[in-house]
């Protein structure tokens, strides 16, 4: 699409500013910038005759063609211009890149060639001049009847193949004669189309006018050409400048200059005209761009007006320095936005490489390097008039909002450091190219209904909705989701979905032991379908209404989480075998159960009985196990002194997340009997050998019978001791080895009692 930049007039006002305000102005209306790539079938602002036509859609595909003036056919014409008026005032800067090239061979080895021509934006009528070797521009006046001109023509430009242009004959006004595969320059209307100059170039891959046989269009690697014409005023005179370069990454190189004897019109129009006669070529042109010269510029381009997901997009962003002095510190800058002109993000458009070429210019580089992101800045320096190049490659990754990215460069001489950049025309400072993205885009949500969930077995129901976000119709899409019950998606396949249109699913789970031993369920549903192209189109699911107390998932962010509630638990029970026990060395029998009554596996379940001295952990303990533990513990003499055995166990454990849980104990107590009606139970051997086992003549229950009296006697009636008032503490002290004979007194509630009998003292 043609695009052109014209700034406002600038409001004057009175006094003494007037005449620097009306300079300000005058300036201001010499400035512009006109760019037509000619990829696109728009012809907005283009006037085309003959054969020529825009090849996008049609030689081409979309979005990715050329200006063909003349196909590869004999005695075929053409011609296009720019319906847009600019300015002369600060000169005029041309340049385009053209290919000519042929399928078949002819009899000349490809002819006529390419005119460039600036005419009078005035003229009323536009009519282009004589075709063959005249090339559209100059006339042929000895044709009968006699064909004119281009109305109106300041110059012509010819890149003429067969070699006619230079040459005087057929009426054309001087000449040099027949000049094949050069390049030539004749003068306005008013002065006859006068030949002024041309240069013969050599037939070499970097030399010759035109590509010769291809069976395609040659690519730009294989041939390229891009011309600048200069206009410029300088002491009163205007000279012409014709330069050309061979290679993408190559520098300018001036074919010719030339002195006109007039200046040109104050507004000026530009169009190109090519012919074939019995030498034939396709002629085709891109990437046209006008401004003013002798300035700081940047121009942009990209290698597809229309992408789609996946592909890859190549801006080429050339900087240039059309002054007469270096340019240092000049700070470039491109950013890539969407539809609604927010920077895009990398998830959707990502930087592969950013490659910078000096075009062949020695001091021509980058002094502050770029980084690979959608906000690019770099500093560069470039030598007068030449220029540098980047080229930027990047991936298209998803769509875009507006479905579109737009890439605007700009150079910047006004912040130039340490010193600014004097520049006349700042409309050239900005360069603009948009390309419309295209493919199919997904989006899933996915909602659990919220429970309680609290046993295996518990169904969760989810809501699901896949809609088209793209810009294409979407077929055979299916859903799947690998935690959902088998069959349960409904449905699982859509046929077709439209753009913008959506589709309700539903699916289940149920609840696993897993699920309870997790705390959740978590799960991602996946969509994925085709597009026109048979490419496919993913998307995975994202929840957009959490269930409340829903933890996070860290090893899946987008899943739809639902918790399950988890009741931890468990009891304790111990039980004895034996009623009661009689005697030191009597064996009693325990038998501890641990049931876990929750509905979530406990782990380190550790049972501890200080009586028994058991410490034992159960390593994990599933709902509804129960695990059992024997112990068993030997009666001693202080449990005969208690006549009671008191024990208790305790059990802990912890949850699947690790937290102890409250301990729980169980109790069980077993008593000491005494055999018949005795209130006491009277030993009948004492060790006093210090080792601290029955060191003591020790009778069960005295406690209970305080101020009882114990008296001892050896086998000849004779007392070795005596206590009014016994605590269990004699140990024979003094005595031999031997058989003694005792007598106690038991001081009983209802009056003394008496025992005897005998005990044995051993050491």
């Amino acid at each position: 699409m043609l695009k052109s930049r014209l700034p406002e007039m600038r409001r004057t006002f009175p006094g003494i500013l007037f005449l620097f305000l009306f300079l300000l102005t005058y300036q201001g209306r010499a400035q512009f910038t006109i760019n037509n790539s000619f990829k696109t079938s728009d012809e907005t602002g283009i006037v085309r005759g003959g054969g020529a036509k825009l090849t996008s859609g049609q030689e081409d595909p979309v979005n990715e063609g050329w200006l063909r003036l003349t196909s590869d056919a004999n005695d075929q014409s053409g011609y296009a211009y720019v319906n847009n008026a600019f300015p002369s005032t600060l000169g005029v800067l041309v340049e385009f890149e053209y290919v000519t090239w042929r399928t078949k061979q002819d009899i000349y080895n490809g002819a006529d060639g390419i005119n460039v021509f600036l005419f009078d934006a005035a003229v009323p009528i536009f009519k282009v001049g004589a075709f063959g070797g005249s090339l559209g521009y100059a006339p042929k006046l000895l044709e009968n009847p006699p064909i004119e001109g281009l109305s109106g023509g300041y110059i012509g430009v010819g890149l003429d193949e067969y070699g006619n242009y230079s040459n005087n004959n057929e009426g054309r006004v001087g000449g040099i004669g027949f000049r094949p595969n050069s390049i030539g320059l004749r003068g306005p209307a008013s002065g006859g189309y006068a030949y002024v100059t041309s240069t013969q170039l050599p037939l070499s891959s970097d030399g010759s006018i035109q590509a010769g046989i291809y069976p395609v269009r040659p690519t730009s690697t294989q041939f390229y050409r891009r011309v600048q014409i200069e206009i410029k005023p300088s002491g009163g005179v205007y000279h012409v400048t014709v330069k050309w370069k061979t290679s993408l990454t190559g520098k300018f190189s001036t074919v010719f200059t030339a002195t006109m004897a007039s200046p040109p019109p104050a507004n000026l129009k530009l169009g190109f005209a090519a012919s074939t006669g019995s030498g034939i070529n396709n002629h085709e042109i891109r990437n046209l761009r006008i401004t003013t010269p002798g300035n700081v510029s940047i121009e942009q381009s990209v290698n597809k007006a229309a992408a789609s997901k996946n592909e890859k997009l190549q801006y080429t962003v050339v900087v240039r320095n059309d002054s007469d002095d270096p340019a240092i510190g000049l700070p470039v800058a491109v950013e890539i936005k969407d539809g609604n002109g927010v920077l895009v993000p990398a998830s959707l458009f990502s930087i592969d490489d950013i490659a910078f070429s000096a075009d062949g210019y020695a001091g021509n580089k980058v002094t502050t390097q770029p980084t690979k992101t959608n906000a690019i800045n770099a500093v560069v320096e470039l030598e007068p008039h030449s220029t540098g190049t980047f080229v930027i490659t990047g991936t298209i990754k998803g769509l875009p909002t507006g479905n579109s990215l737009t890439s605007t460069a700009t150079v910047k001489p006004e912040n130039a450091l340490p010193t600014v950049i004097p520049d006349d025309d700042v409309s050239n400072n900005v360069s603009t190219v948009r390309t419309v993205i295209s493919g199919g885009e997904l989006s899933l949500t996915k909602t659990a209904l919220a429970g309680p969930y609290t046993k295996v077995g518990d169904v969760i129901n989810y809501n699901m909705v896949v809609r088209n976000t793209g810009n294409v119709i979407l077929t055979n899409v299916v859903i799947t989701d690998a935690n959902a019950d088998a069959n349960s998606i409904t449905p699982s396949t859509i046929a077709s979905l439209a753009v913008g249109a959506g589709a309700n699913i539903t699916a289940r789970h149920t609840v696993t032991q897993a699920d309870i031993e997790r705390g959740y369920v978590s799960n991602l549903a996946k969509a994925d379908g085709k597009d026109p192209s048979n490419a496919n189109v993913h998307a995975e699911s994202t929840d957009p209404t959490p269930l409340p107390g829903a933890p996070a998932d860290p090893l899946c962010a987008p899943c739809t989480v639902t918790p399950i509630v988890q009741t931890p638990s468990f009891e304790v029970k111990k039980l004895v075998a034996e009623e009661s026990y009689r005697a030191i060395g009597d064996a009693l029998h325990y038998t501890i159960t641990v049931k876990n009554t929750g509905n979530v596996t406990l782990n380190a379940v550790t049972v501890v009985d200080p009586l028994t001295a058991l410490n034992q952990t159960i390593a994990t303990l599933a709902p509804g196990v129960t695990d059992t533990i024997k112990t068993n513990y030997l009666v001693a003499q202080a449990d005969l002194d208690k006549a009671t055995v008191d024990n208790t166990v305790t059990v802990n454990a912890r949850t699947p997340a690790n937290q102890p849980m409250t301990p729980q104990t169980a109790s069980v107590s077993v008593k000491f009997v005494i055999d018949g009606n005795r209130e006491v139970f009277i030993p009948n051997v004492i060790t006093p050998n210090g080792d601290g086992k029955n060191d003591q003549f020790r009778i069960t229950r005295l406690s209970s019978f305080p101020n009882s009296e114990l008296m001892i006697f050896n086998r000849w009636g004779n007392m070795v001791y005596r206590s009014a008032n016994y605590q269990n503490d004699w140990d024979g002290k003094g005595l031999n080895e031997g058989t003694y004979y005792y007598a106690l007194l038991l001081n009983t509630p209802s009056g003394k009692v008496r025992y005897s009998g005998w005990v044995q003292l051993l050491r």
